[in-house]
């Protein structure tokens, strides 16, 4: 009976140890730690991921917008300020993993090619840390904007109904692709390039239709647009009393000028090296014009040249002749002057009251820029020339009731600090994509 009991006592032991699954439980959690742990790693790293990921776009489409708003600084102005913006925002290129790629055009997407638009890459490269197990490559995150230049105009055509108020014909090469040219006629060619010509601007727009060839190159082209004002719409010339004591140009090889009434025109010999002091100079047609001969060199920095005349006959404005070879350097104020409120940043400005329709010329090679705003807003203005001397300072507007393209013409509106009002255009910087 003994024996009997001894083997249903083991069979009991045995029946109990199979019952028991604690160490079942033990071994499950031993293999499965490492997945909840994994998992978990996961998550965690996961959501820290989708910040970055977050952050990173938010980056690239600050620095798109800036960089695009940079065009008219310099050649390298975009690049610059697409990577400092990034880096504003913690991702400094070359830095922590981090890469910042600025392409002007983009070069991929629906806008690749496009001149006016500037492509933003962030991209950041990270070790995972729990989650290696899982994922032992590294983690590439990146974000990727586009954003599209809107402005400013450089010129702008005030004639409401004047056909082809805004003209390029010929052989003529107008070239400033960081710029808008507007027109504010509503005939249906109140924008024209025709013939041989080439245009190359950011955006074309006319408050009637555009008529062009192939020459006109453009990232936008707006037709029935909105008519955009003149914002030096309210400038006027004040009376003689007002226009200072008459001076006179002299014969000197080196002369210094001084503001006031040139009542005999300011006429500038071509061997003639002059410095126009600040100020307002009011070159009276009714005794001369604005004459600068080959070879003369002349500059002037917070100068204003103002043709007007001193006759109540219409049709007095004095004539404009600039030969080639001269070098001129003349910058705008960047205060506002006799001429009123707003005309802080105006070089030139055509009295409106002596006569309508009158023509304004102004041409010139690479040595010859005018900073600032050309004003003639009732003059059928010709412009011939780079507007650009090479000094950094490219800002040139040209505000005319007609305007037409003559020979070779690059124009930049970088105005910053120039004192110069802005010419909306009617087109804004978008983030494109």
């Amino acid at each position: 009976m003994k024996a009997v009991s001894k083997v249903s006592a083991l069979l009991g032991q045995g029946r109990a140890l199979a019952a028991d699954q604690s160490g079942n439980t033990l071994i499950l959690f031993a293999f499965s730690a490492p997945i909840a742990l994994g998992a978990a790693a996961l998550g965690t790293e996961g959501g820290e991921l989708y910040w970055k990921k977050v952050a990173i776009q938010g980056a690239a489409d600050q620095a798109a917008v800036s960089a695009v708003n940079s065009f008219n600084s310099s050649s390298t102005a975009y690049t610059i300020e697409g990577k400092a913006v990034a880096a504003s925002m913690g991702f400094v290129d070359g830095e922590n993993g981090v890469t910042v790629t600025v392409n002007n055009p983009p070069t991929t997407g629906s806008l690749a090619g496009k001149t006016g638009s500037v492509e933003v890459i962030i991209s950041l490269t990270q070790a995972p840390f729990l989650s290696r197990l899982f994922h032992p490559g590294d983690f590439i995150i990146d974000g990727r904007a586009v954003a599209t230049y809107g402005g400013p105009a450089c010129v702008l055509a005030l004639d409401p109904a004047a056909s082809s108020a805004l003209e390029a014909g010929g052989n003529t090469v107008v070239d400033m692709p960081k710029c808008n040219i507007v027109s504010d006629s509503s005939a249906t060619t109140s924008l024209d390039v025709y013939g041989s010509a080439s245009v190359t601007v950011n955006a074309a727009i006319a408050s009637g239709g555009i008529s062009a060839t192939s020459g006109l190159v453009d990232n936008t082209n707006i037709s029935d647009a909105t008519p955009t004002p003149n914002p030096y719409g309210a400038l006027t010339v004040p009376a003689t009393s007002a226009w200072g004591s008459k001076q006179s140009v002299g014969n000197g090889s080196t002369v210094t000028l001084s503001p006031g009434w040139y009542n005999n025109g300011l006429d500038i010999n071509a061997s003639q090296h002059v410095t126009l002091n600040p100020g307002v100079y009011y070159i009276d047609g009714a005794g001369g014009g604005l004459t600068i001969n080959a070879g003369a060199v002349v500059t002037g920095a917070g100068v204003t040249l103002v043709l007007t005349s001193s006759s109540a006959k219409k049709n007095s404005v004095p004539t404009v002749s600039i030969n080639g070879s001269a070098t001129v350097n003349i910058t705008a104020p960047t205060t506002n002057s006799a001429l009123g409120a707003d005309s802080a940043g105006v070089v030139i400005f055509q009295d409106p009251k002596v006569g309508s329709k009158q023509s304004l010329n102004i041409n010139g090679n690479s040595n010859t820029y005018f900073g600032g705003a050309i004003v003639a807003p009732a003059a059928a203005i010709g412009f011939e020339g780079t507007g650009v001397s090479g000094t950094g300072q490219n800002c040139t507007q040209i505000i005319g009731d007609t305007i037409t393209f003559l020979g070779n013409s690059n124009i930049s509106s970088d105005c910053v600090g120039m004192g110069t009002a802005a010419i909306s255009g009617g087109v804004q910087t978008v983030l494109s994509e």
